[in-house]
């Protein structure tokens, strides 16, 4: 059997589900995922905390002001093939936030569009199955009334 190929480590990474007042979701498009609506989001940096990667990124990549609700969805990618660099392992901490507003302004190094959906929009119009089973949770959640959400902090 094989060897798998050697990377450096697992890397931790928030993705940020941003949340307006009317329940709408941010979506971006970048260069690192090819042509598909995502999430902002990034690397968690040493000594920072999930919550604070959400809130970090979210202003770095979008220029927004974020409340943290919780982590929705855990997910693992080793390898992902649809990612730039194809030899790396991630651990997802997925996240829903609410915005302090809806004035976004894109970073334009990661970032170069973005649009609002409504959640159901948001679920056609993703084609990566992290992003869409963490809607998908959300929008189950949300019709059920009760939420799950994991919190690390008070």
């Amino acid at each position: 059997m094989p060897k798998p190929a050697r990377h450096k480590a697992v890397e931790p990474v928030v993705g940020a589900y941003i949340l307006d007042s009317k329940d709408r979701l941010l979506m971006v498009k970048g260069y690192k995922w090819g042509d598909q609506w995502l999430i902002p989001g990034g690397h968690i940096e040493l000594g920072e905390s999930v919550f604070d990667t959400a809130v970090r990124e979210a202003k770095e990549e979008v220029g927004l002001t974020v409340r943290p609700l919780g982590i929705v969805t855990v997910f693992e990618d080793i390898f992902p093939k649809d990612f730039h660099d194809k030899k790396r392992h991630f651990l997802y901490f997925e996240l829903f936030c609410r915005a302090r507003g809806t004035k976004v302004r894109i970073d334009g190094d990661e970032v170069s569009e973005f649009r609002w959906f409504t959640l159901r929009e948001a679920l056609r119009a993703s084609t990566n199955p992290t992003v869409s089973s963490t809607i998908s949770t959300y929008i189950k959640w949300r019709k059920a009334g009760r939420y799950q959400f994991i919190k690390l902090r008070p």
